[in-house]
């Protein structure tokens, strides 16, 4: 049996399920409104064909014969023709004109009920089968569907395996690189102490894209808890207030609930207060505030050209940026149904809004 877990596994899965289903779905129901239609036709010539009958044999008995359900009138008419164009329904009656050799017609009635509940009938035979055979085929079409997706699914996991190892190995360097800086530091004489920050500031860098990493491989099992969110935002600003303490931070947050996961959340705020820092002024702002459902992170910074595109992969409008932070964040975002708009005018600065559950 094949199991999916990944977003975008369940996506194809669903696609090639619909495709498989509407075909057979609308085969099924051509199929069924051709045999109902012709059934109709069916029963309605032999309703013309009974009447007809009705009528020879009323001839024969010189007007004497009766029959359930029939009745007739004599009429004076030029045109009679004995054919299924001829018959029409009116009222709870069908009628037939049905012509004699001296010129009196004679106008032939029949009670429609017997044929209305046959073709009732008929209607939710054709109706049940139908049902059944689109719950077969939407079995059927689910596990077509499936195999469809199994060599992708099977790539896409032997991937994730590779990628997953590979950021394991990521790890264990930068955990040493930073160790091995601490030391160095403590001991040396260099006197621009400039060279260990830069250092320490790109290993972080990667520490916490390894994090990120780490979380987006398996957003398949983030689960959610509803939490207050305010001490992560609280916490994350602290912290980039250390590093970048030429700008004014402004937190306006004291207690917002909502399903999240924390460390993915951590990800995101911090993906996004960090570009909130980097792409500033000098002695510019950090604002953060919040309402009933939304979290609102704004800077005075520089802007972007084109903000539509900043959830692209590797996109970037600076040599500093590796183009995948904000990629990340909208993948975390989406997997906890959260809403990111960016709106941002360059020289003005940037508003990045999200909308919580």
């Amino acid at each position: 049996m094949v199991i999916v877990a990944n977003l975008n596994e369940k996506r194809a899965l669903y696609k090639f399920f619909i495709i498989y289903f509407l075909s057979t779905a609308l085969l099924i129901a051509g199929g069924a409104a051709f045999y109902y239609y012709q059934q109709k036709h069916i029963r309605l010539h032999n309703e013309l064909f009974s009447m007809l009958q009705y009528a020879k044999t009323l001839k024969f008995s010189r007007f004497s014969y009766t029959e359930e359900a029939f009745d007739y009138e004599r009429i004076i008419s030029t045109e009679a023709r004995e054919d299924f164009d001829n018959i029409k329904r009116v009222g709870n009656n069908f009628e037939v004109l049905v012509s004699t050799r001296r010129g009196i017609n004679i106008l032939v009635k029949k009670e429609a009920n017997q044929y209305d509940a046959v073709i009732q009938k008929i209607f939710v035979q054709v109706l049940l089968v139908s049902t059944v055979l689109l719950l077969l085929f939407s079995l059927i079409s689910y596990y077509l569907a499936l195999i469809s997706i199994r060599p992708m699914q099977k790539t896409i996991h032997i991937l994730d395996a590779f990628i997953k190892d590979l950021v394991h190995d990521l790890n264990t360097p930068t955990t040493s690189i930073l160790l091995n800086l601490k030391m160095l530091r403590t001991n040396s004489s260099d006197r621009d102490p400039q060279r260990f920050e830069r250092i320490e500031e790109a290993t972080k860098e990667i520490a916490s894209l390894y994090k990120s990493l780490a979380i987006l491989l398996d957003e398949s099992k983030l689960t959610t808890t509803k939490q207050d969110i305010c001490p992560i935002v609280k916490q994350s600003a602290e912290t980039y207030a250390e590093l970048y303490p030429d700008l004014t931070f402004h937190v306006e947050c004291e207690t917002l609930l909502t399903s999240v996961h924390t460390e993915a959340f951590t990800q995101i705020i911090g993906n996004i207060i960090s570009n909130a820092c980097k792409y500033n002024r000098p002695d510019g702002f950090v604002r953060i505030t919040t309402n009933e459902t939304t979290l609102i992170i704004e800077d005075g910074g520089i802007g972007m050209k084109t903000p539509e595109k900043v959830f692209d992969r590797y996109y970037t409008e600076s040599l500093e940026g590796h183009g995948i932070g904000m990629h990340i964040v909208n993948r975390l975002a989406t997997v906890m149904h959260i809403g990111v708009k960016i709106h941002s005018e360059e020289g003005v600065g940037t508003r990045c809004v999200l909308t919580l559950c």
